[in-house]
């Protein structure tokens, strides 16, 4: 688990994370983001990923729009599957 790796999550869970811990839900995108200046940062990343949350590393900008877009795509057909 790389602490600079985005954590990508299912749509609503960032506000629901922000419900658990208190906090709002742009701390928890910072969180997310790879931002270790974020009070409970750690364990935010892991209710993150028991949520369902992706880690995501890439190197480059124009990947990174790739790669985010391949993974909110797995995770809608993920939730399809879930509800079907």
């Amino acid at each position: 688990m790389d602490k600079n790796a985005r954590i990508i999550v299912p749509h609503g869970k960032i506000k629901k994370i922000a419900e658990l811990f208190g906090l709002n839900p742009l701390t928890i995108r910072k969180a997310l983001r790879g931002d270790e200046s974020v009070k409970k940062f750690e364990k935010i990343r892991k209710v993150a990923r028991e949520m369902g949350g992706i880690e995501l590393k890439v190197e480059s900008d124009a990947l990174n729009v790739v790669e985010v877009l391949k993974v909110e795509s797995r995770i809608k057909n993920e939730e399809l599957r879930i509800n079907n």
